[in-house]
């Protein structure tokens, strides 16, 4: 072997790592594109309001669905703050590629939460005016915020009985 006797020692010592499950904690739904830029390097550039809304930090990986492309094009990528109040949303570098101005997308951010813990998250959604296009003034306005508590749905899952 090549690992010292006390390496091996302590790792069967060591508990196994509880078990995860990633965790859509936040959404953007059916905001509409606002601009595509392939000379940038990279990310999503968002409002900071809607970024607040979802729960969406700085820098945090996110997942991109292209509702209008019969592709459905899915990416991820990372959030930046863009204008604040301006309804941005610029897919930038090479995710410009699978979406255009003014097409329909749905935002995702995910966490890794443990399995224990998952009955005492919740799930944010904001609801945008994105089909009013990228010209509305403001575009992806919000129209609302649902917050989803995941209590309730594991508890009727387990058939009214608690985590």
């Amino acid at each position: 072997m090549c690992f010292g006797k006390n390496l091996m020692a302590l790792l069967r010592r060591r508990r196994s790592p509880e078990p995860t499950r990633e965790f859509c904690y936040g959404k953007i739904h059916r905001c509409v594109v606002t601009e595509a830029n392939l000379d940038y390097e990279g990310s999503i550039t968002l409002d900071p309001a809607l970024m607040r809304a979802a729960g969406i930090a700085l820098y945090t990986k996110v997942e991109v669905v292209n509702v209008s492309r019969r592709e459905a094009a899915r990416i991820m990528t990372y959030a930046i703050a863009g204008e604040e109040g301006s309804g941005v949303v610029c897919l930038n570098g090479a995710a410009a590629h699978h979406f255009a101005r003014g097409d329909i997308a749905i935002i995702m951010a995910y966490e890794q939460v443990p399995v224990r813990c998952l009955p005492t998250r919740t799930h944010t959604v904001v609801h945008t005016a994105g089909a009013a296009g990228p010209d509305a003034k403001p575009p992806n306005k919000m129209i609302n915020v649902v917050v989803h508590d995941s209590g309730a749905l594991f508890s009727a899952l387990r058939g009214g009985r608690g985590p």
